[in-house]
This record gives C-alpha cells, structure tokens and sequence, in this order.
C-alpha cells in the first residue's frame, strides 16, 4: 500500500542465536535391574554382577574392588559364609 513501510527482512548481526533452544534435559532415570537379583539388594543399587557356577564374595569383591563390608550391607541376603549364592541371579556391586 503507497504511504505504509512493510518489513521484508533484517540484517543479521550475529547477536542472536541460531535457531530456537533445546529443550531442558529430562534427570536422569536409572535403566531398569537385572532380572533375577538376589533377595535383600539395596535399592539404591547401580552396578550388578552375575553369580555364575564357583563364585564367592571374596572374588566378586575382588573383581569390583568393593568393601566386604558394603558388599553385605548392599546384599543383606546373602548369608555371611557367602554359601547361599545363587547361580544366574545378581548381586549388587556398587551404589
């Protein structure tokens, strides 16, 4: 229309950003346990090993370079002997 100005573009000077923000990142969600775990496994449980035939804690605990002492308190169902281990089922090996 005579008499009226109609914007038909703007010079680029850099300043602004290239395309619109990325979203906010969803936290973090733990992926799902392994199936079948050992009964008494802490919840807070990130890290699993698979009992296979002849393990014991002694070498679990070795192979992850955990505590004994925490690898009970995260395996409350495992008897203090370690002989109730039970083949194909997890255990917890770290938090």
């Amino acid at each position: 229309m005579p008499g009226n100005n109609v914007c038909i573009g703007v010079e680029d000077d850099g300043s602004s950003l290239p395309g619109p923000l990325p979203p906010t990142p969803t936290p973090h969600v733990p992926a799902p346990w392994p199936y079948p775990v050992m009964s008494g496994v802490t919840e807070d449980c990130t890290k699993f090993h698979k009992i296979v035939e002849g393990d014991i804690c002694i070498g679990i605990i070795e192979k992850y370079g955990v505590d004994f002492n925490k690898f009970m308190g995260w395996n409350s169902g495992v008897n203090p002997d370690c002989k109730n281990l039970w083949v194909g089922y997890f255990v917890c090996v770290g938090v």
